[in-house]
């Protein structure tokens, strides 16, 4: 192995002073190996990219490949990332994972990851304590809920790594994924509540997100017609005039209502064009990427 990493090492000094790239052959003499035992170095440097291969006719050229910094590519991901090597001493950190540890480069470079801790009580003991758990069972990924009162969660992935120099190494990244577990537990919710609700004979559902509606039941539909291939804007035509301006603003500007639910109750024109009175609340709240309204009625014309 030692023999390897010192020709491989050789080779590719020698192709990074070479500007134009340069042949089996060429590096050969230079190195004083044959073409064959230097073909065999160049596939390994090759498959690892730290050597690119042009065709040039029948002739293959070998040349260093252009590499991003491990530093600047490390601050680049938005993840939390952590390179340790086969002792599990800490060889790179990014800003991010600093940041999230609440701790400096130099507190913990050079530090082998299982001598690391901080107070036991705090979120950065949570997360190291979570990684030398992993290491130590072979868990590949696992999560970590972190914090007191507003929780955050994270991914945490284990991979096994190899260097250019042939040596192995543990990164670590871990990723916020608190507002994806968030979404996916509000989605079972609000499906939950629909599978409740949706078959209700008497009751009024309807659901509007960003100004379109994405859910009507049947009771809605008798109401207003059909809804979900309909403009809100056409809908709110239906209302009587004295009482469209009102509820219209709930929906089209439902800002004015966030996160409120009112107790409403207005008159619609029905298909017959008789005038019927619905009471019920309505209510809108805000999403990652938008706003949703909700409307439950009944009809209490008698």
């Amino acid at each position: 192995m030692e023999q390897f990493q010192k020709v491989s090492l050789k080779i590719l000094d020698i192709l990074k002073n070479s500007s134009h790239g340069m042949s089996i052959t060429e590096i050969a003499r230079i190195i004083h190996k044959n073409k064959h035992s230097v073909g065999r170095y160049l596939e390994v440097l090759q498959v690892s990219g730290q050597v690119e291969m042009r065709m040039f006719g029948k002739a293959k050229v070998f040349s260093a490949s252009n590499r991003i910094p491990l530093e600047l590519l490390m601050n680049f991901s938005r993840e939390f990332i952590l390179i340790l090597d086969n002792d599990y001493r800490v060889l790179h950190v990014n800003n991010y994972f600093l940041d999230l540890i609440k701790t400096t480069r130099d507190a913990i470079i050079g530090k082998n990851c299982f001598y690391i801790s901080f107070s036991s009580s705090s979120s950065s003991q949570t997360i190291i304590d979570s990684i030398q758990s992993c290491i130590k069972s072979g868990i590949p990924e696992t999560e970590i809920i972190v914090g007191n009162g507003i929780k955050q969660i994270y991914l945490l992935r284990i991979i096994s790594i190899v260097f250019n120099e042939g040596t192995k190494g543990t990164a670590i990244s871990i990723e916020n994924i608190t507002d994806r577990k968030n979404a996916m537990f509000l989605e079972q919710k609000y499906n939950f509540l629909l599978d409740l609700i949706s078959d209700s004979t008497q009751l009024g559902i309807l659901i509007v997100r960003n100004k379109s509606v994405i859910f009507a039941n049947t009771p809605i539909e008798r109401l207003f017609g059909p809804c979900l291939e309909t403009p809100l804007l056409y809908l709110m035509e239906n209302i009587v005039p004295e009482d469209r301006d009102r509820i219209s603003k709930m929906f089209l500007e439902p800002r004015v209502g966030l996160q409120k639910t009112y107790d409403i109750t207005f008159g619609l024109e029905g298909a017959s064009r008789s005038r019927i009175i619905v009471k019920g609340r309505i209510g809108s709240f805000n999403e990652a990427d938008g706003v949703s309204c909700f409307l439950l009625v009944n009809d209490i014309s008698g």
